[in-house]
């Protein structure tokens, strides 16, 4: 559906949206341009209480929006959490391969073949996120009616919406990197996988 761009787009921007089904709350925790690491970083513990405590929302919210019963209740929030523990991780190399292509690329000497496989781990990362959306969507397919289905894409992009505004409030007003005075540039990214609203 969407697609990759190539590697020196990679390079340029940090990512690139490729779910339809948005974001998810490891998305939202685990980029650190989404809650940056200011003078009193946010350790991994509070991070994860975080994500979790978005999550529980998320279930529950899901839930009441696509009338589930008990039992598409269970199968629902197993899906979830079996993908977003997958998102965990994928988003993990993900953060570590841009912060060595910024190493890489800001160093006196770049070094070609180091900058060519942290693009190539990035590409990768992408690839791999791309095959859990698809996992995901599969799964909602045997678990969910077509309606259930669209109304889980809508609110998945709500949801996320709010957890943007309600994240960005709290951190308060900060300048994205290469921004423009005038509010153009892009939004902060959530990573391989992740949408942005338009």
């Amino acid at each position: 559906m969407l697609s990759l761009a190539s590697n020196a787009a990679f390079a340029q921007q940090a990512s690139l949206p490729t779910s339809t089904t948005g974001l998810h709350s490891n998305d939202i925790i685990n980029d650190e341009q989404t809650i940056p690491r200011r003078n009193s970083a946010i350790s991994e513990k509070k991070r994860e209480e975080i994500r979790k405590k978005i999550e529980v929302i998320r279930i529950w919210r899901l839930t009441e929006v696509l009338k589930l019963d008990t039992d598409t209740g269970a199968k629902l929030t197993s899906l979830l959490s079996s993908m977003d523990l997958k998102r965990k991780d994928v988003m993990k190399d993900y953060t570590q391969a841009m912060k060595e292509l910024r190493v890489y690329v800001e160093s006196a000497k770049p070094d070609e073949s180091k900058i060519k496989m942290a693009l190539n781990t990035i590409e990768k990362k992408h690839h791999d996120m791309e095959d859990i959306r698809d996992q995901e969507l599969n799964g909602l397919r045997n678990i969910l009616t077509v309606e259930q289905q669209g109304r889980f894409l809508l609110f998945q992009h709500e949801f996320n919406r709010e957890m943007r505004k309600m994240l960005a409030g709290a951190r308060g007003p900060a300048k994205v990197k290469g921004a423009q005075e005038s509010g153009g540039g892009r939004l902060p990214n959530a990573g391989p996988g992740s949408q942005q609203d338009k």
